[in-house]
């Protein structure tokens, strides 16, 4: 019985001939996680082995040390949160009172500061990376802008003297621009189905 786990009595007679069924039971049975349709907690277990130990008076003072140790821990954590709020407002005195004296500013502080790395190392990262994250549909559709303005100029009556050579590569670049070199997402999955 030291490896049971789960132990599932409800509406058995038994259980109800058992003096001090659940504190019993879970003094008796250390590995036990269920009792009945309730978990046993490290309190209640505490609790049960205080109880078989020296009775109901044994019992309420482990639940009142219980209480003084979560009190206890709740007081430590509170104390620990004070001091980190504490040192993080010292430290930011400290920063901006060492700031007043420094003569730098923070733009042209030597010093790098976390987020000015981080700023740094994506910004390299975009320069090294520039060819992956270009934007290869804005580019396409500023050229097709840029070409429908030139043609616009292109249908306004000129003087006679231009050159029919710009006029030809203007008409050229408006055909690159029209030409649709987009790629259907469906077609790979197309391409392996047999019809």
């Amino acid at each position: 019985m030291a490896d049971l786990r789960v132990l599932y009595l409800k509406g058995n007679p038994c259980a109800k001939k058992i003096p001090n069924y659940r504190k019993g039971i879970t003094a008796v049975c250390e590995n036990l996680k269920y009792l009945d349709d309730r978990p046993v907690f490290p309190e209640d277990r505490r609790a049960a082995e205080a109880f078989n130990r020296g009775g109901l008076e044994e019992e309420r003072a482990e639940r009142r040390r219980i209480k003084e140790e979560e009190s206890a821990k709740h007081e430590r954590n509170m104390k620990a949160f004070q001091d980190m709020i504490e040192n993080v407002r010292r430290e930011k005195r400290e920063r901006d009172s060492m700031r007043e004296e420094d003569k730098y500013t923070n733009a042209s502080d030597p010093v790098i500061s976390t987020e000015q790395r981080m700023r740094q190392q994506v910004e390299r990262w975009k320069e090294e990376h520039a060819d992956e994250i270009k934007d290869d549909a804005r580019e396409h559709a500023e050229r097709c802008l840029s070409a429908d303005d030139r043609t616009k100029d292109l249908e306004t009556p000129r003087s006679g003297g231009e050159d029919v050579e710009n006029v030809q590569s203007e008409r050229l670049e408006e055909k690159e621009c029209s030409k649709d070199n987009r790629k259907l997402v469906y077609e790979d999955i197309w391409d392996d189905k047999v019809l």
